[in-house]
């Protein structure tokens, strides 16, 4: 689910940020964000999101920023990734109007980006204010059903958490024996995950 078409300066920046470097890809981003080309812009704007919902060894995180980024990103592009992403900030940022926030940024997601809700809405169940392990973990099996792989491991958490050892563990054989066929099948598509974009 990708904004960018493979720019070369924006793909310096991810590595940059793989690497902890945030200020080097701030500084890549803050480029993009000059240029003449609207299409810039968008990579300007979710390598910027990026780096400040991350930072790095090179500087440090802000989460604010980060969603004000992906905010501007969503005016520039509109579809469910940006979207996605500033529930998750707002998730990162806690409390209950930014929850509120985080579910409605889902919302506005959930059609085009069917498992990126799933996990999204699953999260939210597991560490927001509506705590619901049982709910969670049947949003998890959707996703896992749906072929990602983040559903499986969700599933497999929420059922350990629950006390259901056994389940997890079926979950578990589960993906091991299909997951080539899965990857097979539907691709780079099957490692999907709300919690890294």
């Amino acid at each position: 689910m990708s904004l960018v078409n493979g720019d070369q300066e924006f793909k310096a920046a991810m590595q940059a940020l793989d690497g902890g470097d945030a200020t080097t890809a701030l500084n890549i981003a803050r480029d993009l964000l000059l240029s003449a080309d609207e299409r810039d812009h968008v990579s300007g704007y979710l390598c910027m999101g990026y780096a400040h919902e991350n930072g790095g060894r090179t500087s440090a995180l802000d989460l604010d920023e980060a969603l004000n980024c992906f905010r501007k990103l969503s005016l520039l592009a509109p579809g469910p990734l940006p979207f996605v992403l500033m529930a998750r900030v707002c998730m990162k940022i806690g409390g209950p109007d930014k929850f509120r926030m985080a579910l409605k940024y889902l919302d506005e997601a959930r059609e085009k980006a069917a498992c990126l809700y799933l996990l999204g809405r699953a999260h939210y169940l597991r560490v927001g204010p509506e705590r619901d392990l049982v709910e969670a973990k049947k949003l998890y099996l959707r996703a896992a059903m749906a072929g990602r792989f983040s559903g499986f491991f969700g599933y497999s958490e929420v059922a350990r958490e629950l006390g259901q050892n056994g389940r997890a563990l079926a979950m578990d054989g589960l993906r091991l024996s299909t997951g080539w066929l899965i990857s097979l099948l539907i691709g780079v598509r099957a490692q999907e995950s709300f919690l890294s974009l």
